[in-house]
């Protein structure tokens, strides 16, 4: 539980994490994938959408928040999760967004949210 009284898992502090750091964690099964950009926290599923290839070792681009699928060379924009790239070149939109989770700021503290818009962690 957080402050708000939602259910909440703390992953880190926010002091912990660096500016363009990325750092995945597992919360119930589910792979969270944290990214500090200009002092904004983001989280997403790190999945590309195109075969499910774990994204979070892909290359990324700490300035414009754009990672990429080793595999295919899908890009993502990480902070929306919009495909800017398929694979292999393809139009961005032949593919859908990678997964965002919601999170909270509290005590310098990095919260993920049980209840998730697709449902409860």
């Amino acid at each position: 539980m957080n402050e708000a009284g939602r259910p909440s898992f703390s992953l880190c502090r926010t002091s912990e994490l660096q500016e363009g750091e990325r750092r995945k964690f597992v919360v119930n099964g589910n792979e969270v994938l944290l990214v500090k950009i200009d002092g904004e926290i983001f989280a997403v599923e790190p999945m590309c959408t195109h075969d499910g290839t774990d994204i979070s070792r892909g290359k990324f681009d700490p300035v414009s928040g754009i990672i990429e699928c080793q595999k295919h060379f899908a890009r993502f924009d990480i902070r929306t999760g919009i495909p800017l790239v398929g694979p292999f070149g393809a139009d961005g939109d032949t593919q859908p967004p990678l997964r965002l989770y919601k999170i909270r700021i509290e005590n310098d503290h990095v919260h993920l949210e049980a209840n998730q818009e697709w449902g409860v962690i």
